[in-house]
């Protein structure tokens, strides 16, 4: 009985050393103050450089709003990011689409302005980059077999443009640029609407993204006259040489 409990005691001492060892190994987890004060500096530095910023819409607007209107938005500082997704928006055979954008630096090729169309199937429009030609830009629009493209319109890097392109009943579709007719053209057929989300400064797989700025946009289903044009290019002049 004495040589039992002397085995149990030994065993007893055996297994406390061993625990007692093992907590002094464990690696010590707490932090002092001060490490917790520096260790979230650097949570929160980190958290800061990743905080994606977005366009933020602003509610003054620089082009008349008009009843009716398809879409009228204006982003704050002419920010779009990688770009902005709406709603879908359908053209009839007239209809005007106003931008105030400003190119900066070399663009991606086929940079897009606007547009709703599609990498297939030859629907809706786009507004972009003619390749890689800098500075370059035309509009395409898709009657379901195919695209037809206006001619080139030049768009100065680094100053602001009112760009606008007007379609009428007779198929014709016409661009300016500061107020003046900077190309025609007819398609062969009527505009196939597309289903897809409008793009501003991108395109559907968002890999076009526009290198500038867009302060605003309006798309209307009505069509501007020339003279129109000339008198809001003219007000607008004076207020984007402000910006």
């Amino acid at each position: 009985m004495n040589k039992y409990c002397m085995f149990l005691a030994g065993l007893l001492v055996v297994l406390f050393g061993s625990f007692a060892y093992c907590e002094a190994e464990e690696p010590n987890t707490t932090h002092s103050p001060r490490q917790a004060v520096a260790e979230q500096k650097q949570v929160s530095s980190i958290e800061a450089l990743s905080t994606t910023v977005y366009p933020k819409e602003k509610t003054r607007h620089l082009l008349p709003h008009k009843r009716g209107d398809l879409l009228h938005i204006a982003f704050e500082k002419g920010y779009i990011g990688k770009g902005v997704k709406l709603e879908p928006v359908v053209l009839h055979e007239t209809y005007t689409i106003e931008v105030l954008v400003k190119p900066s630096g070399r663009q991606i090729a086929y940079a897009a302005i606007l547009g709703n169309h599609s990498a297939a199937g030859s629907e809706g429009f786009v507004v972009q980059q003619d390749g890689k030609d800098q500075g370059n830009f035309r509009m395409s629009f898709g009657d379901g077999e195919k695209f037809s493209k206006s001619d080139l319109f030049k768009l100065q890097d680094g100053s602001w443009h009112y760009l606008v392109v007007v379609g009428n009943n007779m198929n014709t579709q016409h661009i300016y640029v500061d107020g003046s007719l900077v190309g025609k053209f007819t398609p062969m057929n009527k505009l196939k609407n597309s289903s897809l989300p409008l793009q501003i400064g991108n395109w559907i797989m968002e890999n076009r993204p526009f290198s500038g700025s867009i302060a605003e946009v309006r798309i209307a289903n009505t069509s501007l006259s020339e003279k129109d044009i000339r008198m809001r290019w003219n007000k607008l002049k004076p207020q984007l040489e402000k910006m």
